[in-house]
């Protein structure tokens, strides 16, 4: 007999077996998984990944458990490792979120597991995007570039996925000072991105959209040290960002702030301290907080107006409050 997750494992309304299961998976039990991965990502699209993560670890490890013990008919093995596989996955990108690197590095494993039982190249590809980009936040350029270029290598991707892998390589690239080559590559994910969205396209490349291409590309210039292009760049991408995606306007609010006080622009940056107050109080993101908490520091360290100064203590200490 099923049981129910409490609401206090954060996967409530879950079949989980108690003890030995002894019925097999259905269909129904793969569909309540999927309705509750959206959930997550509605979650995470507002309030982040610090809370999204601690609810998708719960309900993959209950999850993995079930999977692990209970007989699957035939039918239903590949779409219940794709599930499984895609959970994991989004598992990973909310521990990223979190700044919970090595348990998002675990997840991002898992989900290669079970996405190759399942022959789910896409989703795989996409967790690929994903230890790429950690590979890059983590400081281990050559590794994100590894990743990126296995996957232009080894598959037959559309222009928009190609032109993804493409700057996720130009970034790479810069972060080694082969400056060269980063706009080499560059160019080249730039002319893949204009050939426009394909009928071929992934379902999750949506968001490889013209605001997310200009990040890449602000991305880039601050690897190159060209901050100023950068803060032009943040700028233009965080006033075309929808208001309505909380957590993406925290983090290009962010990045913006962060390319201004490395340019030295103090009055633009003390400018965004208002609008930081209320995505901190709300948003649970531990990268970006780490990221804010860097550049505030850094405002700390300099002779900037006594009004920046309290504005960035203020704001660190809401970064404290929030932990």
């Amino acid at each position: 007999m099923h049981t129910s997750v409490t609401a206090d494992n954060g996967a409530e309304g879950l079949p989980i077996p108690g003890g030995a299961p002894s019925e097999p998976i259905t269909a129904e039990y793969i569909e309540s998984i999927r309705q509750k991965m959206r959930l997550l990502l509605a979650m995470d699209a507002q309030f982040g990944g610090n809370e999204a993560s601690t609810q998708a670890v719960r309900l993959f490890r209950s999850t993995h458990r079930w999977v692990g013990a209970s007989p699957c008919p035939g039918s239903l093995r590949r779409d219940l490792h794709s599930t499984v596989g895609e959970l994991a996955e989004i598992a990973g990108w909310l521990l990223y979120d979190a700044n919970r690197q090595q348990e998002a590095r675990r997840l991002n494993h898992e989900a290669l597991y079970y996405l190759r039982q399942a022959g789910g190249r896409s989703l795989e590809i996409l967790t690929l995007q994903n230890m790429s980009m950690q590979a890059e936040y983590l400081d281990r350029p050559v590794e994100a570039l590894d990743i990126a270029q296995s996957v232009i290598e080894a598959n037959h991707l559309t222009p928009r996925v190609s032109a993804l892998f493409q700057a996720r390589s130009a970034h790479a690239l810069a972060l080694q000072g082969r400056r060269v080559d980063a706009e080499m590559m560059f160019s080249r994910a730039r002319n893949l991105f204009l050939d426009g969205p394909g009928a071929d396209d992934p379902s999750w490349a949506y968001w490889v959209d013209d605001i997310q291409f200009a990040w890449f590309e602000a991305k880039v210039r601050t690897a190159q040290g060209d901050h100023g292009r950068s803060v032009d760049i943040f700028a233009d991408a965080l006033a075309r960002s929808p208001k309505h995606r909380v957590r993406g306007m925290f983090s290009r609010t962010t990045y913006l702030f962060e390319s201004l006080v490395a340019v030295g622009d103090w009055r633009q940056a003390e400018s965004l301290v208002p609008h930081l107050e209320p995505y901190i109080r709300e948003v649970g993101s531990g990268r970006t907080a780490a990221i804010l908490a860097g550049a505030l520091g850094t405002v700390e360290a300099m002779k900037v107006s006594p009004s920046l100064r309290d504005g960035a203590t203020h704001l660190r200490g809401l970064l404290g409050g929030a932990q």
